[in-house]
């Protein structure tokens, strides 16, 4: 092996091999709109979490960010995984054990998931929660 081959594997190789560790998770960043009260807003947020759902994503998320916008202050009663380790696209183990690929992931007590910003009709009926 020359001495260039030599440098690649000590230097070069396990930096390349550092990101690798953890799926980068990509957005769904379309925009939904809502046109509830924010009482009706509160009260599926906290029939979300009542019905365990979690829902999985990223602080440094701009995907996620819209879809606590859509809640509002009502925001504070969903129940929400923080896959971020860091501003680096590292994932932390519990959303790599729970298989989490895309933020935001919606999870549902029946093992079901949705990806993606969420229309609240969705949310509401999949818990069959009535506006």
């Amino acid at each position: 092996m020359n001495k260039y081959a030599k440098i690649f594997f000590i230097i070069a190789l396990p930096i390349m091999l550092s990101g690798c560790a953890a799926p980068k998770p990509t957005a769904n960043n379309t925009a939904p709109t809502n046109n509830f009260p924010a009482e009706k807003i509160e009260s599926l947020a906290k029939a979300l979490t009542s019905a365990g759902v979690k829902e999985y994503g990223s602080q440094y998320c701009s995907a996620c960010a819209l879809q606590k916008k859509m809640f509002g202050t009502a925001w504070s009663n969903i129940n929400f995984i923080e896959c971020s380790v860091d501003a680096s696209e590292t994932q932390n183990a519990a959303c790599r054990a729970a298989g989490i690929t895309l933020y935001p992931t919606w999870e549902f007590k029946d093992g079901s998931r949705l990806q993606g910003v969420q229309q609240l009709e969705v949310l509401a009926q999949k818990i069959g929660f009535s506006f």
